[in-house]
């Protein structure tokens, strides 16, 4: 079977927006990059349309037929008492039918479950069926017990509940999927570990996320020495580490005092994370933003001096790579993912026990108060935005689907 530049392909992307962070943003970025290529059809929610609409007439976009979907409306009343991964389902249920319908009358093989990634939720059941393209997925990372000891009671359940879910899925439920799976595209090695030998040949390692080099920055840099400025960026939930984070800061600042924290992001941990704040006296130090607009998280990225990633799994990828964008220097956890990436160019911490984390982390925010540090780092930093830029990985992406069905 032979490759050409118009090769059909549907990809079914729940979480697909332009001008978006996280995973709709990944939806987006590689819906763009395949349609340099391919000939694509999209499915994904039907509330994404006004901005997808409008971007495509902005840049004229040209290959890609966007397909829209979303539950019935007594669902949709629901989303925020079921939750996004319950919402989920219910779209997914109903969207096999749009895949068949769709693949059957355009003549296209080739299935992509692009979004949302994550090994443990459902597939189309036609989909898979034809030449099936799985991921980039994750969902298969657990957190270490010293990290899930400090997390609300609600937390530690959810947490233990998962790692049951996800031995009982693989035992019960992923082989079916594996088996259907002509390439396994997986986030971080955690999530690898969960396919068996006999399908491993199939599964590799591949970021969903790359540097987003048309932005058109001119990095800002800080001439007022007196604080240096921290930022990290997330939904304030268990797994993104703010307590960790909170820890090591509260440690540096006992041994360099000119450090500023910004937290930007809203979630149920808020109060929380408060209240942790207030016990170690550290109002005047970190701030809360609470949620933002995409304008103003790329302004305060681009005003801040360091980034620090503290999530404890794969996540805050995009704030990671957004890191090269900005020329920023990166503190971030070894996830075992995109962190492949940035051992040579960031500061990447081995997932250790807590309080060794929390010292190591608290030793690279004092060392970076110094601007030769900073220097350096940001220097390691320079080429990597065209090395792993999106255009870099749209490459990579053809080159994968050309390997496969040639």
């Amino acid at each position: 079977m032979s490759l050409n530049t118009k090769r059909k392909i549907f990809v079914s992307a729940y979480a697909c927006e332009p001008n978006s962070g996280s995973e709709p943003g990944v939806g987006w970025n590689w819906i763009l990059q395949m349609s340099r290529f391919f000939e694509i059809w999209v499915l994904t929610r039907a509330n994404n349309a006004p901005t997808i609409k409008m971007e495509i007439d902005k840049q004229k976009i040209e290959n890609v037929h966007f397909v829209y979907h979303d539950p019935p409306k007594l669902i949709l009343k629901m989303k925020k008492f079921i939750g996004t991964h319950f919402f989920y389902l219910f779209w997914q249920f109903g969207s096999n039918r749009l895949v068949k319908e769709y693949m059957i009358e355009n003549d296209i093989t080739i299935f992509h479950n692009l979004t949302f990634g994550n090994i443990l939720l459902p597939i189309s059941s036609y989909g898979r069926k034809n030449f099936f393209v799985w991921g980039p997925v994750g969902g298969g990372a657990v957190i270490p017990y010293s990290y899930t000891k400090k997390f609300q009671v609600r937390d530690r359940l959810k947490e233990f509940f998962r790692r049951i879910y996800v031995i009982i899925f693989r035992k019960f439920f992923l082989k079916a999927k594996l088996k259907d799976a002509n390439l396994i595209l997986c986030k971080d090695q955690m999530t690898m570990n969960l396919v068996p030998s006999v399908y491993r040949k199939k599964a590799i390692l591949f970021t969903d996320v790359a540097v987003d080099n048309n932005l058109s920055v001119k990095p800002s840099f800080n001439d007022d020495k007196k604080d240096i400025r921290f930022i990290s960026v997330g939904v304030l939930e268990s797994f993104r580490g703010f307590d960790v984070l909170i820890d090591a800061f509260s440690l540096a600042r006992s041994r360099t005092p000119n450090i500023k924290l910004e937290i930007v992001g809203d979630g149920y941990l808020k109060d929380k994370i408060k209240s942790i704040i207030a016990k170690k006296k550290l109002e005047n130090s970190i701030t809360l933003s609470g949620k933002i607009s995409f304008a103003d998280y790329h302004k305060k990225i681009n005003e801040c001096d360091v980034i620090i990633n503290s999530c404890l799994k794969e996540g805050g990828v995009t704030l990671s790579f957004d890191s090269i964008t900005y020329s920023k220097p990166l503190i971030c956890i070894d996830t075992g993912g995109y962190t492949k990436s940035f051992k040579d160019i960031s500061i990447v911490l081995p997932l250790i026990s807590r309080w060794s984390l929390v010292d190591e982390m608290a030793n690279e925010i004092s060392k970076l108060t110094d601007q030769k540090y900073r220097e350096n780092l940001i220097s390691k930093l320079q080429g990597h935005e065209d090395k792993l830029s999106w255009e870099a990985k749209g490459d990579q992406i053809k080159e994968l689907f050309m390997s496969l069905v040639s």
